[in-house]
């Protein structure tokens, strides 16, 4: 009797926003990204080094803010005085085409 059994790797893709797909290994857990004031009311600091850009992502899904930054500076201030208070996701597209993501949380007054 043959017990052979047959194993495939699952796969999980992400959909973003603008219609993307993104492989969910493409997304590093493995990798802290260092947000200081979180919760912030007006603007926070990401310390991460090669980003090329950042999104600001609702629960629902929704693009909230974005912005393309320079890749050498390693300190980046993001002032969002707009935002409406609540919980959102960051995600920060590094040069070596990671994806990192993390929760914020923008407080009222």
């Amino acid at each position: 009797m043959n017990l052979t059994f047959g194993y495939r790797k699952a796969v999980s893709l992400r959909v973003l926003a603008d219609g993307t797909n993104i492989d969910a290994e493409a997304l590093s857990k493995s990798e802290k990204v260092v947000v200081c004031l979180n919760p912030f009311y007006v603007d926070f600091y990401i310390a991460e080094e090669r980003v090329n850009k950042y999104q600001i992502v609702n629960f629902n899904g929704d693009l909230v803010a974005e912005e393309s930054l320079n890749p050498t500076t390693g300190i980046y201030r993001v002032y969002l005085p707009q935002l409406d208070f609540g919980m959102y996701i960051l995600r920060l597209y590094k040069v070596d085409g990671k994806i990192l993501e993390k929760k914020i949380f923008k407080m009222t007054y």
